[in-house]
């Protein structure tokens, strides 16, 4: 397979990775383990030694880019793929990508808004930048969580006091400022009959229409970058619709936002 026949088979996501690293410094772009660490071990290494073929072929990095920019547009009308994305130790078998690679990448795809659904959030700051950078530089950009906010076991407090002491936590721990996002969680979780109670363990990530990731990985540094996790990227617009139509039942009959 040459150079071009393998950017042919990339993904959107995977192109539009590809686009952002080379736009960086030439050497950390090229380097074969900071390429491992964003696409898996083998798509890694053949998109090193691939690149390195076209350099010696005359191909420059600007001339590169354009021939990326024209499989995006065509990636935008037929998204059909899905991709895998782990994280800890890769079997070499697995072509694959890094989760927290695959996180920012989607966000900086996405051009209307994100549903974001998770079940454990720790150290979310600098995980949930680069959403929030991308509120600021989109107007109108919206961005909705599904979070779970559970009644710690033996607390007896009223749940809008819980609802509150997480409010508080996220925005003073877990998200960098204005514009806030909208955060919703299903009140089941706040139930004190732990035969009623119910938490939200889902993890995806939906940007607009076209891409869905599907993940083990919770909102943690730990699970984005050294946890052994497995997801799924889909870019399958009508699967993805499925899955977003599924959350916004959720969002419109039985799951609470936090005013």
């Amino acid at each position: 397979m040459n150079g071009l026949e393998l950017f042919t088979d990339l993904s959107a996501t995977q192109i539009n990775d590809l686009r952002q690293l080379l736009q960086g410094p030439l050497a950390a772009s090229w380097s074969p383990q900071y390429l491992e660490r964003c696409f898996g071990k083998i798509l890694g290494t053949s998109l090193f030694h691939e690149l390195l073929a076209l350099d010696g072929e005359g191909w420059n990095r600007e001339r590169i880019s354009t021939l990326l920019d024209l499989l995006l547009l065509d990636r935008g009308r037929k998204r059909d793929g899905f991709s895998w994305v782990v994280t800890g130790s890769t079997a070499a078998e697995l072509p694959s990508r890094d989760t927290g690679v695959v996180f920012r990448s989607i966000v900086e795809a996405a051009e209307r808004e994100i549903l974001l659904v998770s079940y454990a959030l720790y150290k979310g700051r600098e995980l949930l930048a680069p959403l929030h950078q991308k509120m600021l530089d989109t107007t109108g950009f919206r961005v909705r969580m599904i979070l779970d906010v559970s009644r710690p076991r033996g607390d007896m407090s009223l749940s809008s006091q819980i609802v509150a002491r997480f409010k508080n936590d996220f925005f003073e721990r877990n998200w960098p400022g204005k514009p806030w996002p909208e955060i919703f969680y299903d009140p089941r979780g706040l139930e004190t009959d732990p035969q009623l109670k119910a938490v939200v363990h889902a993890k995806c990530v939906i940007a607009d229409d076209h891409t869905a990731f599907v993940t083990s990985a919770n909102l943690t540094e730990a699970a984005q970058e050294k946890n052994v996790e497995v997801g799924v990227l889909l870019e399958t617009p009508d699967k993805v619709r499925q899955l977003k139509a599924y959350f916004e039942g959720l969002l419109e009959t039985s799951l609470s936002k936090i005013e």
